[in-house]
C-alpha cells in the first residue's frame, strides 16, 4: 500500500547505485556502491529479505557534546569522521509550519551526489538531482533500450557526466510549497494565494522538476522549465523532443538559445495528444538539449491522456474547513460534482503476538493478524488503513533506522460481494503483545457505512463552465467533524458536453482522507 503523486517520476529505492527516477525498477535487488572511502558495500531494496543490509546510520544516534541531537538529524556538521564509509540519514525540515514527514537524504560520505558537490559545493539538493537525472544513461552497452521513462526515469546513474549536465533545473522552498499546496496538504488560500488567481501555478507538473510527467493530460497543456548554465563559458543550446511512440506533440519555445555561463533561461514545453491517442494510456519520450560545449541535458517525458484533470486522492491529519484544488477539462464543457459524504470510519482492534519472525508472507508471519468483512453489492468503495500516530514506535522499520513511516492506506473500488480478509503484518521487533487499530470505510450498497448529512459540499455541485486546458479553483467545503474520528469521503465529477447539458461523458474522482 502506497502513497503517490501522479505527475511526478519517483526515486527507486537505491537510487544512489541504480537508476536516477524510477516508478517500477529498483524495488527489489541487489547492486554494490562505492563508498567515499573505497569501502563496497551492498544496497538494498524494498523487501529485508531480498537483498543484505548496507551500513546504514540515522544521523540522529550520532550527537556527541559537541553536535547537538537536533543538529545530528539535520547534519549539521561535525559529523565528518563518523561517518566516513557509512550512508547516513538524515532528516529535512525546510518547509513552512515545520517538518513534512522526514525526507531522507544520503549525506556527502556516499553516493553520486559526492561526485558533483566538490566541484559545486554551494548546489542544492534539486540541482545535484537534476545532474543526476538529466545525464542518465538509457541505453546498454549494445545499444539496447534499458526501458521507457515510467520504468526507468532519468535512466542508469552515468558517473562519467554527473559532474557535468551542462544545464540544470533548480527548485526552492517555494516551488515545493506550491507542489504540497496542489496535493491538498497545505491549504491554498493562506500557503499559496498566488494560485487562486493562477491556478496552474499550483498544477504538479509546474514543479520544475529534471522531468515532465503529467498523469492526466487534458488534451493540451503547457508548462515552464528554468533551465541555468553551469558551464564555464557562453554556449548556444538546441532543444528537441524525440517520441518513443506516436500520439503526443510536443513544442518548446524557444527551441535554440544561448546562455552565458550562471545565466537562466525559461522554456515553454507545450504537450497535446493526438485524436488518436487512447484515454488512460501513457505516452512516452525525452526532450533532448544539446549544447555547443558537447554537453547533453535530458528530460525523460511521460502524460496519460485524459478527459478530466484532478487530483486523484488527498490525505489530511487535520480537520480543514475547506481544500482548494485546480480542477482542468480538455473541452469547453459544463462539469459538476457529487460526493458520498463524510463516512466515519469503523475501528477494529487486533492484537499481534511476539516473535522473531520477520516473514512478510501473511500466512507464515508471526507478526501478521487477520481480520474478516463482508462486502455487500453495490458497495461502491471499500477502504483501509492503519496509522503510524496510534503506535508508539514503527509497526515496519526496514533499515533498522529511526524512519518514521508512513500510513497505509488500501483502496478497492467496486469490489465484488462476497466475504474478505485483510492482513495486517508488523515487520518491525515488537517486545509484547500489541493492539493494532484497523480502521474501515465500506461505501455505498445496503450495508455501507452511513455518511454524516450535509457535511461535505462542493463548488462544483450546481455546475461549473469550464475552458479547455483551463485549471478553475474547486473547493471543498468542510464541517462538522470530529478531531479523534477518521473520516473518507470519494468526491465524483462529471463532464457533460456542450455549455446547455447533455450525455455524461466521463466521471472521475477525488479521494479524501481526514486521519
Amino acid at each position: 500500500m502506497t502513497s503517490y503523486a501522479p505527475e511526478i517520476l519517483v526515486g527507486g529505492n537505491v537510487p544512489w547505485a541504480t537508476f536516477a527516477e524510477s516508478t517500477t525498477v529498483s524495488r527489489i535487488g541487489r547492486v554494490d556502491a562505492a563508498l567515499g572511502n573505497g569501502i563496497v558495500v551492498s544496497g538494498r531494496g524494498m523487501f529485508p529479505a531480498a537483498v543484505a543490509f548496507a551500513p546504514l546510520v540515522y544521523a540522529g544516534d550520532l550527537a556527541t557534546e559537541d553536535v547537538s541531537a537536533e543538529g545530528a538529524k539535520l547534519c549539521l556538521g561535525g559529523l565528518d569522521s563518523r561517518v566516513e564509509g557509512k550512508i547516513v540519514v538524515c532528516e529535512s525540515r525546510n518547509f513552512p509550519g515545520g517538518a513534512f514527514g522526514q525526507s531522507l537524504n544520503v549525506a556527502f560520505a556516499g553516493g553520486a551526489g559526492v561526485i558533483v558537490l566538490p566541484k559545486y559545493p554551494a548546489w542544492s539538493p534539486a540541482a545535484i538531482r537534476s545532474a543526476i537525472v538529466t545525464t542518465g544513461r538509457t541505453t546498454g552497452a549494445h545499444g539496447t533500450s534499458l526501458g521507457s521513462p515510467r520504468s526507468i526515469g532519468g535512466g542508469e546513474i552515468n558517473p562519467s557526466k554527473v559532474a557535468n549536465p551542462g544545464l540544470i533545473l533548480d527548485s526552492g522552498i517555494r516551488d515545493w510549497t506550491r507542489y504540497l499546496c496542489c496535493t491538498g496538504a497545505y491549504p491554498i488560500e493562506t500557503a499559496c494565494p498566488e494560485c487562486l488567481s493562477n491556478m496552474a501555478l499550483c498544477l504538479l507538473s509546474s514543479l520544475n522538476e529534471p522531468s515532465i510527467a503529467m498523469g492526466r493530460l487534458t488534451k493540451r497543456r503547457t508548462v515552464v522549465r528554468t533551465v541555468t548554465s553551469v558551464l564555464g563559458a557562453s554556449a548556444s543550446f538546441n532543444a528537441a523532443y524525440t517520441a518513443d511512440a506516436p500520439g503526443l506533440n510536443v513544442v518548446i519555445s524557444p527551441s535554440s538559445f544561448t546562455l552565458s555561463s550562471g545565466a537562466s533561461r525559461k522554456l515553454a514545453i507545450t504537450i497535446s495528444h493526438t485524436d488518436e491517442a487512447a484515454l488512460g494510456t501513457y505516452l512516452t519520450g525525452a526532450i533532448t538539449i544539446t549544447s555547443s560545449a558537447g554537453t547533453t541535458t535530458r528530460l525523460p517525458l511521460a502524460a496519460k491522456p485524459e478527459r478530466i484533470n484532478i487530483l486523484p486522492e488527498i490525505r489530511r491529519r487535520d480537520r480543514p474547513a475547506s481544500i482548494t484544488l485546480p480542477f482542468m477539462t480538455a473541452s469547453s464543457s459544463i462539469s459538476a460534482a457529487s460526493s458520498t459524504g463524510l463516512i466515519p470510519a469503523q475501528v477494529t482492534t487486533l492484537r499481534v503476538n511476539t516473535s522473531s519472525n520477520t516473514n512478510p508472507v501473511p500466512e507464515v508471519s508471526d507478526f501478521t493478524t487477520a481480520a474478516e468483512f463482508t462486502i455487500p453489492p453495490g458497495t461502491q468503495f471499500a477502504a483501509f488503513a492503519v496509522l503510524k500516530n496510534d503506535y508508539a514506535q514503527p509497526l515496519a522499520d526496514f533499515d533498522s533506522s529511526k524512519t518514521v513511516l508512513f500510513d497505509e492506506v488500501a483502496v478497492k473500488k467496486n469490489p465484488a460481494p462476497g466475504n474478505y480478509t485483510v492482513y495486517v503484518t508488523a515487520f518491525n521487533v515488537i517486545d509484547t503483545p500489541t493492539d493494532i487499530k484497523l480502521y474501515s470505510w465500506i461505501v455505498g450498497g445496503a450495508g455501507g457505512y452511513p455518511a454524516i448529512p450535509n457535511c461535505l459540499t462542493s463548488s462544483l455541485q450546481a455546475g461549473v463552465q469550464t475552458q479547455a486546458g483551463v485549471p478553475v479553483p474547486l473547493k471543498l467545503s468542510l464541517s462538522g467533524t470530529a478531531r479523534n474520528t477518521k473520516y473518507f469521503a470519494a468526491v465524483q465529477y462529471n463532464e457533460q458536453a456542450g455549455s446547455s447539458g447533455g450525455d455524461v461523458i466521463e466521471a472521475a474522482e477525488t479521494l479524501l482522507f481526514l486521519l
